[in-house]
């Protein structure tokens, strides 16, 4: 009996598995996608001019921070989907679809609102008059693409929750060629068009990111896979507070922890500044790598939002438990494989980046640490799916305070910039605080997980 049962739940969890990288493997390739389009951005200014690729790096410090808001918000988005497609409530998928359309819109105008409040901060801030106003021009450009992009992964987060992963995949990986074609030709101009520097760079961004959009509507519009749930054929529906709320309550969460994270990399450039522009570059590359790295595990843990949530609509609660185990079993075996080329390699990857041997100075201990990161790091993340599937989000913001605002970035300053702990450590001291706050995040989210969530009972849909 007990063979029989421990087959069974080997083959469940070699399902498991498959589903995982059926599902995880288009959403990798979307998050690698916009890295590229970022990348291509910061190759192509670099190569027009410093002064251009200085003011598309100062704008994005702000876009960046509004972008990744939205984007937390508007991810309430897939469980609510998958929740009712395991449900079975196909009918009622349309509808809250329409209502995350109408969120979508809120969030465009807020982030607009708050793109716009930068411009007047760049005024102010202290720098030479030619970059700010190449910065200022930049930012106007990507602000007129901000509502594209936003109604983008609304309809993407649709699309996933669906299950239906390889549809945002190839409409992200043809605006990598089209974000490059604008790109040099809006940068250096071609043909009847201008040399524009950053300015051209930024409208490419803009005219990518509607483009982005309109082609996943037209998807939803034409796609026999969607036809059944007949998403345009009615009367778009009423506002709903109710749906307002749920999408809130799941969003807010999330975005406020990717938010908060995401300023903990810009402060320590900050603090070590005064360290010098070798140092600032290193540390650059660093957080570069490891936000390449992040993109293996956040495609896992949107996969595995999509299983959570599906289980939790069809009110199987020991499914979800699962899939939840079963992809921290693949989320280590990868973290394994990350670690392990990084610890054969960080000259190689150091090489990528620069051929300055100051900066592969320091940059060799950083990657050492890098190396240990993925073990904790994937492990965090895909714990984060998991609860966005359980919608129990709340503890994904407490648990990202306390781990880099308490933990984190106290002790990676002691430790660089203080002799409290040790004698200053410059760089590797933060990445080394960062690591223990890693280590702190994957902790709490294992007693999260295994000593409240698992045991929930039920969890309302």
């Amino acid at each position: 009996m007990s063979l029989f049962s421990g087959n069974s739940l080997l083959r469940a969890r070699i399902q498991d598995l498959r589903i995982l990288v059926k599902l995880g493997i288009p959403m990798i390739v979307s998050q690698l996608s916009g890295m590229l389009m970022g990348f291509t951005d910061t190759l192509l200014c670099g190569r027009y001019s410093a002064l251009d690729l200085a003011a598309t790096a100062l704008a994005t410090s702000f876009y960046l921070l509004v972008s990744i808001g939205a984007v937390g918000l508007l991810i309430a988005l897939v469980p609510v989907v998958s929740s009712l497609n395991g449900a079975g409530r196909q009918k009622e998928i349309p509808g809250a679809s329409w209502q995350g359309i109408y969120y979508s819109f809120i969030i465009a105008a807020a982030g607009l609102i708050l793109l716009l409040l930068c411009q007047p901060l760049l005024g102010m801030m202290d720098i030479n008059t030619e970059l700010k106003a190449k910065s200022s021009a930049y930012l106007w450009a990507v602000t007129a693409g901000f509502p594209g992009y936003v109604l983008f992964v609304c309809l993407e987060a649709f699309s996933e929750g669906l299950k239906m992963t390889k549809p945002p995949m190839y409409i992200s990986f043809a605006a990598v060629f089209l974000n490059a074609v604008l790109d040099y030709v809006l940068i250096f101009g071609a043909g009847p068009f201008p040399e524009l520097g950053a300015l051209g760079a930024g409208i490419a961004t803009a005219a990518v990111s509607w483009s982005m959009a309109a082609g996943m509507a037209v998807y939803i519009r034409v796609s026999k896979a969607l036809r059944p749930l007949s998403f345009f054929a009615e009367r778009a529906p009423g506002i709903s507070a109710a749906s307002f709320r749920t999408m809130f309550h799941i969003g807010l969460p999330t975005s406020g922890a990717m938010v908060a994270e995401l300023l903990i990399y810009s402060i320590a450039a900050i603090i070590l500044a005064p360290l010098g522009e070798k140092v600032l570059s290193a540390n650059q590359i660093v957080f570069n790598f490891i936000s390449l790295v992040f993109m293996i595990p956040l495609g896992l843990a949107k996969a595995l939002t999509v299983m959570v949530s599906f289980a939790i609509g069809e009110r199987n609660l020991p499914e979800a438990r699962r899939c939840t185990t079963s992809a921290q079993l693949l989320s280590f075996v990868l973290s394994a494989a990350v670690s392990a080329v990084i610890f054969a390699a960080p000259e190689a990857i150091a090489a990528i980046y620069t051929d300055d041997e100051a900066v592969i100075t320091l940059l060799m201990p950083a990657l050492l640490v890098a190396a240990v990161q993925p073990f904790p790091d994937f492990q965090q993340i895909t714990a984060q799916g998991a609860l966005r599937g359980y919608r129990e989000t709340r503890s994904i913001f407490f648990v990202t305070l306390i781990s880099y605002w308490i933990v984190g970035l106290p002790l990676g300053y002691a430790l660089s910039m203080t002799d409290l702990i040790v004698p200053k450590m410059g760089m590797i001291g933060f990445w080394i605080g960062f690591l223990a706050g890693i280590f702190t995040a994957s902790a709490l989210y294992f007693l999260t997980l295994f000593l409240r969530v698992f045991r929930m009972k039920s969890v309302k849909i």
